[in-house]
């Protein structure tokens, strides 16, 4: 076993941040922790890594007792990197390796591993956000740690961001890391988890493999072949599909994709349209459709909604 959790309870005044939250996480699981914005999801990473003392609960790493040798097998990012702004890529990681104790030479290979090699005599505060998360992950792997702890890792990045970061963490996955990922989007959990946890005001309302407790607890469903390859869809009642698509000429696809049966709404952005979709199409489908029209579309992504627009829906 590589985490047990028994009841973590953390309070700040009235407020219950965390209550009696108990899971397990085997060795080789990429374990999601799903929950909207104030779901207690930081929190309860925050206890298990030692940074927030529990009011109440208790959890073991290994089947050993805690205690500071433990973090050595721990890559952690807990909340916004932190690094020095003035730095340099590799400067920065120094100090981490220094704190981690662990030798300069793995700096180039983990730099090498997040594709930031060539960016290492850079300033930090030259860095996208999504160099940003990188050089965090980085950081996390120098020791080569048995297990991750990831804390919303793509928030915030762009569609390209939120892709490498999520083909470097299922990478790592299928070398057989352990990972503990928390995040508010569905899709991300799908495409990564084999596990989740979901949370709910410092809750747990259930917990298990993503195919099952995805089905059982959203009306998601999954196909057959697992939690890695399957494809959620929500029920038709439940869901407004979105797609950002783009072409050479804007005009022409709007008035194009208006005129499909199964396009509700086309709204305007700066340099692509958001069409508004009363049924699942996939991609595929939409790009033949506009290319019999004479359109090649240059841009075509489906957008999904957070586990936080759809805890709106079902409870309200």
């Amino acid at each position: 076993m590589i985490l047990k959790v028994n009841s973590l309870t953390k309070k700040y005044g009235r407020f219950i941040a965390a209550n009696n939250i108990s899971f397990e996480v085997e060795e080789g699981q990429v374990f999601g922790i799903l929950g909207p914005n104030g779901s207690g999801k930081t929190t309860t990473l925050g206890m298990i890594l030692d940074v927030t003392s529990p009011d109440a609960g208790s959890y073991c790493w290994f089947d050993t007792t805690p205690g500071s040798n433990q973090r050595k097998h721990i890559g952690s990012i807990l909340e916004t990197p932190n690094f020095y702004q003035h730095l340099d890529a590799e400067s920065n990681l120094k100090i981490a390796a220094l704190i981690k104790d662990v030798p300069y030479s793995q700096i180039d290979v983990v730099l090498q591993r997040v594709n930031l090699l060539e960016r290492k005599k850079y300033a930090f505060r030259t860095f996208s956000l999504g160099m940003k998360q990188r050089l965090a992950l980085a950081a996390a792997l120098l020791g080569n740690p048995k297990v991750l702890v990831l804390d919303e890792p793509t928030n915030g990045l762009d569609p390209q961001g939120i892709i490498e970061v999520r083909e470097l963490i299922q990478s790592l996955a299928n070398e057989g890391k352990t990972i503990i990922i928390a995040s508010h989007l569905l899709d991300e959990i799908e495409k990564i988890c084999t596990n989740v946890m979901v949370m709910k005001q410092g809750n747990v309302l259930a917990a298990g493999r993503v195919d099952e407790i995805l089905s059982s607890q959203f009306g998601i469903h999954t196909s057959s072949k697992g939690a890695k390859d399957s494809k959620l869809q929500t029920n038709n009642n439940m869901e407004e599909i979105r797609i950002e698509i783009a072409a050479d000429d804007l005009y022409l696809l709007e008035l194009e994709l208006e005129r499909l049966p199964y396009v509700v709404k086309v709204e305007k952005r700066k340099e692509t349209l958001m069409a508004i979709l009363n049924k699942n199409i996939d991609n595929k489908s939409i790009n033949q459709a506009m290319f019999d029209r004479g359109i090649v579309l240059s841009h075509l992504i489906k957008i999904k909604k957070t586990l936080e627009q759809q805890f709106l829906e079902i409870t309200k």
